[in-house]
């Protein structure tokens, strides 16, 4: 049990140390998102649609990337009003660290 846990740390500490990949105009990656539509009734739940944007680097800021919107995937959602929505609120610049690139 105490062999399991150093493990962990250990790769807890390697992971802070790791160098940052550096992010090229081009490199393609995933964004995730969550959707949460809330409603006035108290009594129905909120809805939740998982979002998946494939996503190009179009410049590199010094803490953000202005992002490309490549393809939208949606779970959960059959209605098109609701993709639409979606596709009209997806964020143009993003921090990059929030994006799983692409590995070469």
């Amino acid at each position: 049990m105490a062999q399991e846990n150093e493990i962990v740390l250990f790769d807890f500490i390697k992971k802070l140390f790791k160098p940052k990949r550096k992010i090229n105009v081009g490199d393609i990656g995933i964004y995730q998102d969550v959707l949460t539509v809330n409603t006035i009734n108290d009594g129905t739940h909120s809805l939740n649609y998982d979002i998946f944007a494939k996503v190009r680097a179009l410049t590199i800021y010094e803490d953000l990337v202005e992002i490309e919107i490549i393809d939208v995937t949606t779970i959960n959602v059959c209605k098109e009003d609701v993709k639409n929505l979606i596709d009209a609120n997806m964020p143009k610049y993003i921090r990059p660290k929030y994006i799983k690139w692409e590995v070469k």
